[in-house]
């Protein structure tokens, strides 16, 4: 889960939404218990309660959200299938459920990185 990125500084502090959630527009790093989202220039990690086993080898991510904003509760449909959802295997596809939205910096790293150099 989160913890596995305590003191990451990539890691921004917890949302409780993603508005206009269907312009997701791609994912990655995935592990069986979180993601990284992105919307147009905006990172998001997202946290899933428990288990999602397809998510760490997931080809096609779905939002299952209430209106136009994915929160707390709301429900990713994963699958490790390139094939569409209805034509996966029952045992590829999953229905995930979020627990947690926080704001990712993918370039933090390297801020933090060439701050360093520049100290030198």
């Amino acid at each position: 889960g989160i913890e596995r990125y305590a003191g990451d500084p990539r890691l921004g502090e917890e949302v409780d939404r993603i508005c206009f959630a269907s312009t997701i527009d791609g994912f990655g790093e995935t592990t069986r218990d979180t993601v990284i989202v992105r919307e147009g220039r905006d990172h998001y990690l997202l946290e899933i309660f428990g288990s999602c086993s397809p998510l760490d080898r997931a080809m096609r991510i779905g939002l299952d959200a209430t209106g136009t904003c994915l929160r707390k509760n709301d429900a990713l449909i994963v699958s490790d299938s390139i094939s569409g959802f209805g034509e996966a295997s029952p045992f590829s596809t999953q229905r995930c459920m979020v627990s947690g939205i926080y704001k990712w910096n993918p370039d933090a790293e390297t801020e933090e990185t060439e701050e360093e150099d520049t100290d030198s």
